[in-house]
């Protein structure tokens, strides 16, 4: 959900996978956004 609020869908795959729904035109500063997303959430959750 820390992901979600904060503009990043992901979605669950298994137990031990995510998957991701990026737009259909990416770039280089959309993945480092959501890198940093995503990274920011798994701190915030350890």
């Amino acid at each position: 959900m820390a992901c979600f609020n904060k503009g990043l869908i992901i979605l669950g795959c298994g137990s031990n996978s995510i998957r991701w729904s990026p737009p259909l035109i990416l770039a280089k500063e959309h993945v480092d956004v959501a890198l940093e997303i995503f990274d920011e959430a798994i701190a915030a959750s350890v």
